[in-house]
C-alpha cells in the first residue's frame, strides 16, 4: 500500500491541487462583472424567441432592406434642409435599426469568447460585407453632394 505524503510534500500537493480546482473552476466562469453581463446578455440572446417569426433569412434579409430604405429617406429628407421632417423621418430610421438588430439577436457586440466558430466566421464575414456597402453607398451620396454644389 503507497504511503500518503506528509510535512511540506503535503502541504505543496495539497495546494497544487487547489490551484488545479480554482483554474477549472475560473475556466468555466467570467473573470469580472463585465463578463458575467456579457455572458448573461449572450445566453439571453441565444434564447430570446420573442421575434422568431420574423428570423428567417428572407424576412431579415427584407428588415434590413426596409432599414436601409428608411435611413435614406432619413437622409434625403435631411437634405431638403427640414429640421422638423428630418426627426420625424429619423424615428422610423431608428426603429428599423433596432428591430434588425434585434432580429439578429445582437450577435455583433457579444465578445469573441462568448460566441462559437462558426458564428465567428459568419459575423467577420457580414462584417466586411456590410462595409463594402457602406462605402459604396457613401461614395454615392459624396459623388450626389458634389454634383449639387457644382
Amino acid at each position: 500500500m503507497p504511503s500518503l505524503p506528509t510535512g511540506s510534500a503535503a502541504r505543496g500537493a495539497a495546494a497544487l491541487d487547489e490551484e488545479v480546482v480554482l483554474l477549472l473552476h475560473s475556466a468555466h466562469r467570467p473573470r469580472s462583472s463585465i463578463d458575467e453581463r456579457a455572458a448573461a446578455d449572450a445566453q439571453r440572446a441565444r434564447t430570446d424567441t420573442l421575434l422568431d417569426a420574423l428570423r428567417s433569412p428572407g424576412r431579415r434579409r427584407l428588415a434590413a432592406l426596409a432599414s436601409l430604405a428608411r435611413i435614406l429617406v432619413a437622409v434625403a429628407v435631411a437634405w431638403s434642409g427640414s429640421t422638423v421632417w428630418t426627426l420625424v423621418a429619423l424615428v422610423p430610421a431608428v426603429g428599423g435599426v433596432w428591430l434588425v438588430r434585434r432580429l439578429v439577436r445582437s450577435m455583433a457586440d457579444l465578445p469573441d469568447e462568448l460566441v462559437g466558430e462558426r458564428v465567428l466566421t459568419v459575423r467577420n464575414e457580414r462584417y466586411v460585407e456590410a462595409y463594402r456597402i457602406l462605402s459604396a453607398v457613401t461614395i454615392v451620396v459624396l459623388l450626389a453632394w458634389s454634383e449639387r454644389e457644382v
